[in-house]
């Protein structure tokens, strides 16, 4: 199982932010994996449905 909790929030945070920062493509890939402005309860099950 995979952990639902703060410690997972602050993970996908860290991981996302650095998705801006690819050439070409960062903030697009950022748009995609993060759904909107900012890293919430929809990204993370956005990321454990691809998981």
């Amino acid at each position: 199982l995979l952990p639902w909790d703060q410690i997972a929030i602050w993970a996908i945070t860290v991981g996302t932010n650095l998705a801006p920062y690819t050439p070409i493509l960062g903030d697009t890939v950022y748009k995609v994996m993060v759904g909107g402005s900012s890293v919430g309860q929809p990204t993370l099950i956005r990321f454990y449905v691809a998981h």
